[in-house]
């Protein structure tokens, strides 16, 4: 549980430092003022509770996980997954196989040349035609 919630420190520390080199590109582009409050003590307190929680959470669910083995089952090969495990198992990785573009080769592959768009004075693509 130590090692997931020290990652996640690393992980929102990295992710403060991205976002604050980014937010000034995005007001550019968003024509918004945006700002990191730095100042505010609640901020970090915020920040530090969040990134505890999800550590904490995500370290949690391995060790329930593993401690409901039998050392001596496990050993000998007799472990035996209940329904529930083996549902939410599966139902992640239907969900995660559903969400891949997985390419029909059975279906005839061809070039649709009127979806192209061309801008005027590029030199990279000439319209030939």
């Amino acid at each position: 549980m130590v090692e997931s919630t020290l990652l996640t420190f690393v992980a929102f520390v990295l992710s403060l430092i991205l976002a604050w080199l980014l937010v000034p590109y995005f007001n550019n582009l968003a024509l918004q003022h945006l700002s990191i409050p730095f100042s505010k003590p609640l901020f970090y307190v915020i920040f530090i509770g969040i990134a505890l929680l999800i550590g904490v959470a995500a370290g949690i669910y391995p060790s329930f996980f593993l401690s409901a083995f039998k050392p001596v089952k496990v050993l000998k090969g007799q472990v035996s997954f209940g329904s529930r495990t083996s549902f939410v198992r599966s139902s992640l990785g239907s969900v995660s196989v559903h969400h891949l573009d997985i390419p029909d080769h059975r279906k005839q592959l061809s070039f649709n040349d009127k979806s192209i768009s061309y801008r005027k004075g590029s030199s990279a693509f000439k319209r030939t035609r």
